[in-house]
């Protein structure tokens, strides 16, 4: 079993390299705009396990920052990181691109996770939510993960 000062270690670490990654796209005018640009067409498929940052780590300056570029983020309810990635992960998605995430069960029935869910209403079809939490994929981490996969909508703009 991980100590709380182990885990707080992790969880900074992670931010930091976030924060890196962040950086490496504002240089452009645009965080999303440039990585469109870095990735032109976007993705045939996109399998990931975004961070679990809970709301209390993320700062004032990411939020007003999220919430400029995620739907997901607009919300009044305070969010996990993972909810915005699940966002940005869709977008880097060609159309008809397939989307693969294993996360907590939490967006599914939760108010933090309503704009995401409206979103991938809107933006997606949901091929199967597979509830893994009973395989304690993460040991004995208190998280119940479900494994999301999806299919991007086509999108004649394009």
């Amino acid at each position: 079993m991980q100590t709380k000062e182990a885990a707080l270690i992790k969880i900074k670490s992670l931010i930091k390299r976030f924060d890196e990654q962040k950086e490496f796209y504002r240089k452009g005018d645009d965080n999303e705009t440039q990585t469109r640009r870095d990735f032109i067409g976007g993705f045939d498929c996109i399998i990931g396990n975004p961070p679990y940052v809970d709301y209390r780590l993320i700062s004032e300056n990411e939020i007003t920052y999220f919430k400029g570029k995620y739907h997901s983020a607009n919300t009044k309810e305070k969010y996990s990181l993972y909810i915005p990635f699940i966002e940005l992960g869709h977008k880097l998605l060609k159309s008809n691109g397939k989307f693969g995430f294993i996360i907590p069960n939490t967006f599914l029935a939760t108010n933090m996770g309503l704009k995401l869910r409206e979103y991938l209403i809107k933006e997606s079809s949901i091929s199967e939510i597979k509830d893994v939490s009973k395989l304690k994929v993460f040991g004995n981490v208190g998280t119940y993960p479900v494994l999301l996969f999806l299919n991007k909508k086509f999108n004649k703009k394009k």
